[in-house]
């Protein structure tokens, strides 16, 4: 099986991850303290660096997927849900309207259609990252939905467009492109009617090497974003939506089968127990071999995925499995102060982890320190890191 669904995708997916590491000029924040609540300076000074920011003019190379308007859009919303502050959000906004002006409107895709997407480079090729991209508009509406008191009160940056005058107005905005983003991957066969995520089958899709292949993890990780999301804002807001069952089924589906392949290969070590998986999303019998053990690069998905579930997907996380994943990255990715490229504990020492896996101080907190440092941090990074450090301190979001 291919390492990718398409390979030039996994090729923008590596260099981006690699940059998505590099602090940008301009644009680092401090952490102050790895315990306690989030301090006035710290806040100060992600506000200063996203102050500065402005929304790509496309989607090119995943731009606003896991690229730097993508981090612009997870770091403002992280830190409104820990400020409150209309600043971050309204920057969130921002960015969310661009996102909507920029979908295709001209140019027929793979599908034989002209499909609202958000074209990465020149072909007519779209795929996860598409699920990855409305994640961060679902994830807006989401934090809309979760301050009703926001609900009626007009937009702070006006509604140019005529998007939503109110903060509420705009959500549903927002959902409805997601809704309509969501539909393609069920329509276009990327969603099986038994919730089995696979890539297309040829001739329609164009590389037929990847033709029929179980999405990775880590895309199936993209899809979820926005499902999982966008399913709870539609709960709250009360707004009657039939896509609450269906992509809370869909997303649910997903993660028991990550689950069930981490439980097959399961394991001690220094008395815990702990696990490896796989890239790919498919199923092993017991005591048959991994194939393609996972990087923590591409992991840092599934671990959002896993985390996003146990809050979102009621009942589909166990406490368990939680506890053995953060065992794993203590005790078999961690060494020393540096950790391995692979889930399996192989590969080759790096300095740093992917931020999401610090979600996992959840159920280990020394999680946090093992994977947080104290000084000057990419803004995007820093953000992710004082939410965790906010949630460690004042409480989890609650279960559902």
């Amino acid at each position: 099986m291919p390492r990718s669904i398409y390979p030039i995708f996994a090729v923008f997916l590596i260099l981006l991850l690699f940059a998505s590491s590099i602090p940008a000029a301009g644009q680092n924040s401090i952490i102050e303290s790895l315990t306690g609540p989030v301090t006035p300076r710290e806040i100060a000074s992600v506000k200063s660096a996203i102050s500065g920011l402005v929304p790509g003019d496309s989607n090119h190379h995943n731009n606003y997927a896991y690229g730097n308007s993508g981090h612009a859009m997870e770091a403002s919303g992280e830190m409104f849900d820990i400020t409150k502050d209309r600043f971050f959000l309204d920057k969130l906004i921002l960015f969310c309207d661009q996102v909507v002006l920029i979908r295709n409107t001209n140019r027929v895709m793979w599908t034989g259609h002209i499909d609202p997407v958000w074209p990465n480079n020149t072909n007519n090729i779209w795929g996860c990252e598409q699920g990855d991209v409305a994640g961060h508009l679902a994830y807006c509406a989401q934090l809309i939905a979760q301050n009703p008191a926001l609900w009626d009160m007009p937009v702070g940056s006006g509604d140019t467009n005529g998007f939503g005058a109110t903060y509420k107005l705009r959500a549903m905005k927002y959902l409805a492109v997601v809704d309509e983003t969501m539909e393609l991957f069920y329509k276009h066969d990327f969603i099986h009617a038994d919730e089995i995520m696979q890539t297309p089958p040829t001739p329609v899709w164009p590389d037929a090497h990847s033709a029929g292949d179980m999405v990775p993890w880590n895309q199936q990780g993209m899809i979820c974003s926005a499902l999982v999301r966008c399913a709870d804002a539609h709960l709250l807001f009360h707004d009657g939506s039939t896509n609450i069952v269906r992509y809370r089924k869909t997303a649910t589906a997903s993660i028991e089968r990550f689950q069930a392949q981490c439980e097959n290969f399961k394991y001690e070590k220094n008395g815990k127990t702990v696990c490896k998986w796989s890239y790919t999303g498919n199923t092993f019998k017991p005591g048959e071999k991994i194939r393609y053990p996972e990087d923590t690069a591409h992991g840092g998905y599934d671990i959002s995925a896993f985390w996003r579930a146990r809050h979102w997907l009621p009942g589909s996380v166990t406490e368990t499995n939680g506890q053995m994943l953060a065992d794993t990255l203590m005790e078999v990715i961690k060494s020393g102060d540096k950790f391995e490229s692979r889930v399996d504990g192989a590969g080759s020492l790096k300095p740093g982890m992917k931020d999401s896996w610090t979600y996992l101080a959840e159920f280990r907190p020394d999680v946090f320190a093992a994977t947080t440092k104290t000084g000057s941090h990419d803004y995007a990074e820093a953000a992710l890191k004082l939410w965790i450090k906010n949630a460690l301190y004042k409480g989890w979001p609650k279960l559902q």
